[in-house]
């Protein structure tokens, strides 16, 4: 299933989806960070870095909801409720808090949950601009 960005509305929410960090995700994320080496990696060797966590919520997210070309992902905030073990299955709700239109830009803010069970894991929000006179391809 694919969510159109561009027909969303205001308090909608959107469909939950699965959300599964494996070590070789946790593994590759350490590596692009330049945090494979050394204690970092025994660190975070059963748990998923909390910023690794966000990275891998928002793309998730983005493959079920890809954004129209020039698209900023202009600030998150997140909120770390318990640390994630590596592998542990957990679902994403996403909740469309704001939709407005300002100077023919549509600014968006998305709140964004993972939970584990019934158990919040991490909560935050996102913004997002889509800019006036960009033409998606």
């Amino acid at each position: 299933m694919t969510i159109n960005f561009s027909e969303i509305q205001r308090a909608e929410v959107l469909p939950e989806f699965p959300l599964h960090v494996d070590a070789a995700e946790v593994r590759a994320y350490l590596e692009a960070t330049g945090e494979a080496a050394g204690s970092s990696a025994e660190l975070w060797s059963e748990t998923v870095p909390p910023l690794a966590l966000g990275a891998f919520l928002f793309a998730a997210l983005m493959e079920l909801m890809p954004l129209p070309a020039g698209t900023l992902h202009t600030g998150q905030e997140l909120t770390f409720h318990r640390p994630v073990s590596i592998g542990e299955d957990l679902t994403a709700r996403i909740t469309v808090r704001q939709r407005a239109r300002r100077r023919g830009s549509r600014l968006t803010t998305l709140a964004l949950e993972a939970h584990a069970a019934d158990e919040l894991v991490v909560s935050g929000r996102s913004t997002l601009i889509e800019q006036a006179g960009v033409v998606n391809a």
